[in-house]
């Protein structure tokens, strides 16, 4: 995998996140002056939730090269206005939790899995 990616559902349909450095330039010149890119991405109010969209379709398009680049079909992109218009509460708290996901993982901080369990010796030793 050349460029790590989370995945979340809209319309039925998978849907890759990345944050690239595209993707961090792009988000970078929507952001409010002092505003930070996570607080960008809570999408609060309505124009919150617009910007919100919007961050996602970029993230949406950089996970689809991503997959693409992989050699894997690529998948669906949707814009910021189909976001907006379609995206049903319970999708919205998927793709946020996914995008929240995908700027850590672009920055390089793994996010450990809660189903997951943890090999607290191989812990220990990576500390070292």
């Amino acid at each position: 995998m050349l460029c790590r990616y989370t995945k979340a559902q809209f319309k039925g349909k998978e849907i890759c996140l990345a944050f690239t450095v595209n993707a961090m330039f792009q988000i970078t010149d929507m952001l409010k002056d002092g505003e930070e890119i996570m607080d960008m991405l809570e999408g609060r109010g309505a124009e919150g939730f617009e910007r919100f969209c919007t961050a996602v379709s970029i993230l949406a398009g950089c996970g689809a090269q991503a997959v693409e680049a992989d050699g894997r079909p690529r998948p669906s992109v949707p814009g910021a206005e189909e976001l907006c218009a379609c995206m049903q509460p319970a999708e919205y708290i998927g793709i946020k939790r996914e995008t929240l996901k995908a700027v850590l993982l672009g920055y390089g901080q793994e996010i450990a899995d809660e189903d997951e369990e943890t090999d607290i010796g191989l812990a220990e030793l990576e500390k070292k």
